[in-house]
């Protein structure tokens, strides 16, 4: 843990900006502070908030043993969510609570320096790209270039199935596997490289997420 992100952690457990949520319930960051690739969810669950740690509860021991299967290595990505504090309600999650801790996610993203965000789930792409997903229920992954909170560059992002989903719905759960696997082919490991992807824009048609 780098001193800049051991000072947005604490940032983050001191934070009382949105008092219609738990503010001593929340979750950092975590992983590697150099990673090439960044994974964003929505927001933590109960177990994540009670831990202060992301993806650790039922969804998250999911995502990182898919990660693992797909030979991603877990310790190689960093872990993190948009809106930082536990909702209890994710019916009631807005785009002020996001635009709120959207601070926090610039300063990640600076630290670490990704060359590749991964967004799983609508929300987290959306807060992110600031973009709406049209006719969600026809895609399975988004993949575009754009220039987002926190870097001076432009970098690839990609909308992927939340793991909440696939825990749901078993016909997203082997998407999901699906996704993981072309993203480990599609990267190049310790080269910041993606292999034969010079696009724009991509839309892989499937079903929902």
């Amino acid at each position: 843990m780098t001193p800049s992100l051991k000072k947005t952690y604490l940032n983050i457990a001191r934070c009382k900006d949105c008092p219609d949520l738990r503010t001593d319930c929340w979750a950092r960051g975590e992983g590697n502070p150099t990673a090439d690739i960044v994974l964003i969810g929505e927001s933590p669950g109960q177990v994540e908030a009670s831990k202060h740690r992301p993806f650790v509860g039922p969804a998250g021991r999911l995502l990182r043993k898919t990660l693992k299967q797909a030979g991603i290595p877990v310790e190689a990505v960093y872990l993190t969510n948009v809106v930082k504090c536990w909702p209890q309600n994710k019916d009631l999650l807005t785009d002020t609570h996001a635009q709120k801790c959207a601070r926090f996610l610039h300063f990640e993203l600076k630290q670490v320096q990704p060359d590749l965000v991964v967004c799983l789930g609508r929300f987290a792409f959306e807060s992110l790209i600031h973009e709406p997903v049209e006719h969600m229920a026809d895609f399975d992954k988004i993949w575009l270039q754009r220039r987002i909170l926190g870097l001076d560059r432009k970098v690839n992002v990609c909308l992927m199935y939340h793991p909440a989903a696939a825990l749901r719905h078993k016909p997203y759960l082997d998407a999901f596997r699906e996704q993981m696997e072309w993203l480990s082919r599609q990267w190049e490991w310790g080269t910041g490289n993606l292999q034969d992807l010079s696009f724009e824009k991509v839309i892989f048609s499937r079903s929902i997420i």
